[in-house]
């Protein structure tokens, strides 16, 4: 968690002891009363609407009049509005800009088939599965329509000038729609773009035997590109565990918002949930048990707290993936356009490791497997003078590093808390090199959280800033060539609860107060920290720990309509953003995350 100091611990305890523990409760806080202010960005431009900004600097109301050049050999526009058309549709994250058109819609029809070069097949069939559930149409996916058919179609089309790594221009009018882009990913975000377009049952996974639902698409010009090439979402499964086909349906809902890396929190004190197979005796010289990782290590949770008190509805998860397992979780994401970083926290948050390896401990650190069942932490760590120590991380990261793709591997860092007091800041210096030397013998750049930027931090290397005492060490590192990834904690910590009145989800020592929507909105990751150079953000990652979460409905509620706010911090231009229409488009939003299956938290409880 970054709960991270024990008097926070305390503080949520507290709140816990104060309050019920049924998750009907969680209906707290006022509802949004629509001029949300304060925190805000510049008031957004063209963006919202299409319109340039009037002269009080808000966005003009009324549709451009211009009509976008046709898709080449796909579709004409007409010049007639369909009057039933939309003038506007909520979308998250905001495009960078957005114009609708004085021309007819398009309405999508069983007839109609899915063009895109051989290159973005997948790209295309995910997307046809996903129309074909909520539609029933048949959709063929083929790299050319025919000869008899140039109307009616979705057309996804290569052209270089769209030049951003992921950018796309989608064009939709009466004769069809049309996604241009250069890369694969470019046309799998236009795609997400297009569903939201369109009405929500589109996503729902069910048709309507009815026939009621109108697919209907406003005629727009969309030309969009990312803020920050880094988006991403943390999931702790090692206090709680979720299982793969959970951790499935989070990275559906993170690709629709254009999240493109999950970071997966694999190991703490509580407990170790990837399997680590057995090395050669030749590769083992210290007879390590690496079995013993998941058979023992993955049986701890955060059940409590210091003492009787659940920290959850019910006792936490347990489980563990196998490598298998998690390979095909990498590759599930990896057809969504997410990387997976995963996350092996040393040299503290250890005594899960340590309980399953005993050659591993190096201090007397009290009844771990007491502590393993509760949510304190800083009170384990690795001693870096031991060879067990290098041996371990090093045989740990290798396979890690083998099943994983993505350029990085998530040494953790933080919250050396008895090892800074035994060892002083030296101490912990050395045991995090010790960590950051695995890392790179593996051949992946290192990322950890920002206390490590104490250590030996060179260019490249990514710092996670979490919270405010790091500030110092974090701008430090970034004069060294280090690239920082923003999760203020009072801002991207998802696991907090939106006010002090939903029980039993979430803790408050981040927000005392609550972190609602609008909180996790209004803030700029370039100017959150004085002194840290613009350039040196490389993206924003949301968090979320899991003391109290329980499963897949858990870790929805407090991760929706939040990580709306998270998607558009990280995808949208600065410019284009405006707190108070943001509020009204996530409310709007709501009801569509639902439609989808998942558990979004009430507008009234989310909003404050």
């Amino acid at each position: 968690m970054q709960t991270r100091s024990r008097s926070r611990i305390a503080a949520s305890a507290l709140a816990l002891l104060l309050v019920g523990s049924g998750l009907t409760a969680c209906t707290g806080g006022s509802a949004a009363s629509g001029g949300v202010t304060g925190g805000s960005s510049a008031a957004s431009s063209s963006t919202s609407t299409g319109a340039s900004p009037d002269a009080q600097g808000g966005p003009s109301t009324s549709a451009t009049q211009s009509t976008p050049p046709p898709a080449s050999g796909s579709y004409s526009v007409p010049t007639a509005r369909d009057p039933e058309a939309p003038e506007s549709v909520p979308l998250v994250p905001q495009p960078a800009t957005v114009t609708y058109n004085a021309a007819e819609s398009f309405t999508l029809d069983r007839d109609a088939m899915i063009v895109a070069p051989a290159d973005w097949t997948a790209e295309a069939t995910l997307f046809a599965e996903t129309l074909r559930a909520g539609t029933g149409f048949a959709l063929p996916v083929a790299a050319q329509a025919p000869a008899t058919r140039g109307q009616g179609n979705l057309v996804f089309r290569v052209d270089a000038s769209v030049s951003s790594p992921e950018g796309y221009r989608l064009t939709s009018g009466f004769g069809g729609v049309e996604i241009v882009a250069s890369d694969a990913a470019g046309a799998f975000y236009g795609a997400q773009t297009l569903l939201q377009m369109m009405p929500a049952a589109v996503v729902s996974g069910e048709v309507d035997q009815a026939g009621d639902a109108a697919w209907a698409i406003p005629a727009a010009t969309i030309a969009d590109q990312p803020r920050y090439g880094y988006r991403g979402v943390m999931l702790d499964v090692a206090r709680s565990f979720l299982t793969p086909e959970e951790v499935k349906a989070m990275i559906e809902g993170m690709a629709s918002l254009k999240v493109n890396t999950l970071h997966l929190h694999l190991a703490d004190d509580q407990a170790w949930r990837i399997e680590i197979k057995q090395p050669s005796a030749a590769e083992n010289p210290y007879g390590f048990d690496y079995t013993k990782l998941t058979s023992v290590g993955s049986e701890g949770g955060a059940d409590y707290l210091y003492g009787t008190t659940l920290l959850g509805r019910e006792l936490a998860h347990r489980g563990f993936y196998t490598q298998e397992e998690y390979a095909d979780l990498v590759r599930y994401a990896a057809e969504r356009h997410i990387d997976v970083i995963p996350e092996i926290d040393t040299p503290g948050h250890t005594a899960a490791a340590m309980v399953s390896i005993p050659q591993l401990q190096c201090q007397d650190m009290g009844p771990l497997e007491v502590k393993r069942r509760t949510g304190e932490v800083g009170y384990s760590y690795l001693c870096p003078e031991r060879p067990e120590t290098a041996s371990f991380l090093g045989e740990v990261y290798q396979q890690l590093a083998a099943l994983t793709p993505g350029p990085y591997l998530h040494m953790g860092g933080d919250e050396p808390l008895s090892m800074i007091d035994d060892r002083g800041l030296r101490g912990y210096v050395e045991g995090v090199n010790v960590s950051v030397d695995a890392v790179r013998a593996a051949d992946k750049s290192v990322m950890g959280w920002s206390e490590w930027a104490n250590g030996d931090v060179q260019s490249g290397d990514i710092v996670q800033y979490w919270q405010v005492k790091d500030a110092e060490v974090t701008v430090a590192a970034a004069a060294k060539g280090a690239k920082i990834v923003m999760s203020p904690s009072d801002r991207t910590y998802l696991d907090q609860r939106y006010t002090v009145l939903t029980p039993p989800l979430g803790l408050t020592w981040a927000c005392p107060e609550g972190c609602s929507v609008t909180s996790a909105y209004a803030w700029d990751p370039a100017i959150e920290l004085e002194g840290l150079p613009a350039d040196s953000v490389i993206g924003v990652e949301a968090a979320l720990w899991s003391e109290t979460i329980r499963g897949r409905a858990d870790a929805e509620f407090l991760l929706y309509p939040r990580l709306l706010a998270t998607a558009e911090v990280a995808w949208s231009p600065q410019e284009a953003r405006s707190t108070d229409e943001f509020v009204s488009k996530a409310e709007a939003f709501v009801p569509r995350l639902q439609a989808a299956g998942i558990n979004a938290a009430p507008w009234e409880t989310a909003a404050r």
